[in-house]
């Protein structure tokens, strides 16, 4: 069983302190989490929410903080916890299309088992990339959109998604490529 994140102890002044900077903060932050289009509209205000729950654990961190720091700090989380909603949301097991083709001969079992486990291998290995390469390398590679809708949805340069992508295929050729036939030819990606 897991242990339950307390809530830690703050003054009466800090209480104050972060009231206010709800009070300014909280409706622009609502309008900034409307204005991401991969922001579905129905989290908004959870993830304002869960952003000032943050803001509370980490308030000897953010309390020093001058108020545009503050308002950069609150940005920053209310993204990261849209990404974890978003990842959570569009989870895919690139495995289950694999299993569902069935193997006609011993041969085709063999492979058929070891492109399971390359491709179990390589969602881990996405799963431990960071949280912008893994949605890059997921929008691409498993949404197959091109690199200029990835970048537009992001709110990157194609040129940052085109990094990403990079990393990311030598973060899985270094974990998995044992397992991977990589394509060689690195402009097939660099144009993706």
């Amino acid at each position: 069983m897991g242990s339950v994140e307390s809530r830690p102890k703050l003054t009466r002044a800090q209480v104050e302190q972060i009231e206010q900077l709800y009070l300014h903060e909280a409706e622009d932050l609502y309008r900034y989490a409307h204005s991401r289009s991969w922001i579905r509209a129905g989290d908004a205000h959870d993830l304002v929410q869960t952003t000032f729950h943050e803001a509370i654990r980490a308030w000897e961190k953010v309390e020093p903080l001058g108020v545009d720091e503050r308002r950069r700090w609150l940005r920053q989380v209310l993204r990261n916890k849209a990404v974890d909603v978003w990842r959570k949301q569009n989870r895919v097991d690139l495995a289950v299309d694999v299993s569902e083709l069935p193997p006609t001969s011993d041969d085709e079992t063999a492979e058929h088992v070891a492109l399971t486990i390359a491709l179990a291998n390589c969602w881990r290995a996405i799963e431990q990339m960071p949280p912008r390469r893994r949605m890059v390398a997921f929008l691409v590679w498993g949404q197959a959109w091109d690199v200029k809708r990835a970048a537009e949805h992001l709110g990157l340069a194609a040129s940052t998604v085109r990094v990403h992508l990079r990393e990311a295929r030598l973060q899985l050729r270094a974990s998995v490529g044992h397992l991977v036939p990589f394509i060689e030819d690195e402009k097939d990606w660099e144009s993706a």
